[in-house]
């Protein structure tokens, strides 16, 4: 299945643009409780390698292989899967689902369904374990891939830190970002990593882009 780019979709909106007379025709397919989704609050939303969607949801974890759902929740044995409010896939294939009512991660991989905690996975590597951050300050951060190399990202919104992961690296914490105004956590929106720089929504009174450097200062800044 076709991956989305950055590319395509500015050429996308570039030829709507163009074609704004023109009739055009959309297939838009929509899928409630009635069709298999075990909660109408979805949270967040994934593609992995093999185009299976996955889907976090206020009541567990779901993938979407086109025609059926398959669940992970407490109702089917999978406690941990709760209120998972950010998934995204590594480079090695699993998906890091986020239980923001533990302020813990739970891992399964797209391909043998094998599950894992954090200290399964990483042991003492991992940032909370080793004492870089709590659990605490991880209560609420959303995790962005980098589609170039599968790099991903965690953003900590109370710390404004980010903390990037890739299997041959490891982990590796990277300074705070220096906001010039306060930013309250919820509304910071991390876009794309490129470059040795990070570019940033924050969604507020203005709406702005801002690029960071490597060391989190910032660069400019563009109200959207």
């Amino acid at each position: 299945m076709l991956k989305p780019h950055i590319s395509f979709i500015a050429m996308l909106l570039f030829c709507c643009g163009l074609l704004q007379a023109q009739e055009y025709i959309s297939n838009i397919r929509s899928f409630g409780v009635e069709d298999g989704l075990s909660h109408r609050s979805v949270k967040s939303v994934t593609e992995d390698a093999n185009g299976f969607i996955w889907i976090g949801l206020e009541n567990g974890l779901q993938r979407f292989d086109g025609t059926e759902f398959k669940s992970w929740n407490a109702e089917n044995g999978f406690p941990a899967f709760s209120n998972i409010r950010s998934v995204v896939v590594d480079d090695q294939g699993w998906l890091w689902a986020w239980n923001a009512t533990a302020n813990r991660f739970v891992f399964i991989h797209t391909f043998t369904e094998e599950i894992q905690t954090q200290e399964q996975r990483f042991g003492k590597q991992f940032p909370v374990a080793n004492g870089t951050f709590t659990e605490k300050n991880w209560g609420a951060f959303p995790i962005f891939k980098n589609d170039e190399d599968g790099t991903l990202y965690l953003y900590n919104q109370h710390t404004t830190q980010i903390v990037s992961y890739h299997s041959s690296r490891g982990f590796k914490v990277h300074p705070p970002l220096k906001f010039q105004q306060p930013a309250e956590p919820g509304n910071v929106k991390m876009v794309k990593y490129h470059n040795n720089r990070f570019w940033v929504v924050v969604n507020g009174e203005k709406n702005e882009l801002i690029e960071f450097d490597s060391n989190g200062k910032p660069q400019r800044q563009t109200a959207i």
